[in-house]
């Protein structure tokens, strides 16, 4: 069971899974809404009879009780955890990227470009433009102050709330407001949406 819990906690760290965005499936994204608000969700096999729902839910709910007390406030919430059809789903709100980030352990950025460069985030990627087998330059990145810029690591599906438009190059897109990483690539990637 310990092993399990580590599994989808390790999801949570490594984004290392696949599958679209609607959180009434049983596939795993990683989704931004307008807010910034990230919400994980997470899915793993769950088919062995001695695996115990409610034992993994303790052991997710102290991971996350956890890291709120050490940030003196409610930051990540365990949405819900279920198994449908010998898979455990989990869905778990952080307050923020920076919340993921730092729960996760990983590089993680949502924000306009312009914020981006005062983070000292690096943007020197020549970048896809979205759908086409056009490029633009590091410099022509760094102009579009006002889009939005997502950078994270891993495989998982990142779905955005608006129209992606240019993305680093080892990255697929499925559909015009979510895309995926080429597996076992460590990133960061990046995209651009607006």
């Amino acid at each position: 069971m310990r092993k399990l819990v580590m599994i989808l906690l390790g999801l949570v760290l490594c984004m290392s899974v696949v599958g679209c965005g609607d959180e009434s499936t049983t596939e795993a994204v990683l989704k931004i809404d307008r807010s910034g608000q990230v919400t994980g969700v997470l899915v793993e096999e769950f088919e062995q009879d001695y695996y115990d729902l409610g034992e993994l839910e303790d052991m997710m709910r102290l991971e996350i009780s956890t890291y709120n007390q050490e940030n003196a406030e409610e930051r990540i919430v365990l949405v819900s955890i279920e198994v449908i059809e010998g898979l455990a789903k989990a869905v778990i709100q952080y307050k923020d990227y920076e919340d993921y980030a730092q729960f996760s352990g990983t590089e993680f950025f949502i924000g306009t470009v312009e914020e981006a460069i005062a983070e000292g985030i690096n943007l020197n990627h020549v970048m896809l433009e979205a759908g086409k087998d056009s490029t633009i330059s590091p410099q022509q990145v760094r102009e579009l102050t006002d889009y939005k810029l997502v950078m994270w690591q891993g495989d998982m599906p990142v779905e955005v709330p608006g129209k992606i438009v240019y993305h680093t190059g080892e990255l697929t897109l499925l559909g015009s407001k979510k895309i995926i990483a080429e597996p076992d690539l460590p990133g960061p990637f990046y995209l651009i949406y607006k």
